[in-house]
């Protein structure tokens, strides 16, 4: 398997679009999540009752 590199060069805006992209949306997904869990995570914490349903 061979790399077109002309393809490439052809398309490098499309490729950076579309990268910057996905970064986007993993970034927010992994965010989110971090928003989520740690505050959670402090509660599970400090609660011990919570921490078998969390």
């Amino acid at each position: 398997m061979s790399v077109d590199w002309s393809w490439i060069a052809d398309h490098t805006d499309d490729l950076t679009t579309l990268t910057l992209s996905h970064l986007q949306a993993a970034l927010t997904a992994v965010l989110l999540g971090l928003l989520i869990s740690l505050p959670l995570a402090v509660l599970a914490h400090r609660v011990r009752r919570l921490r078998g349903l969390l």
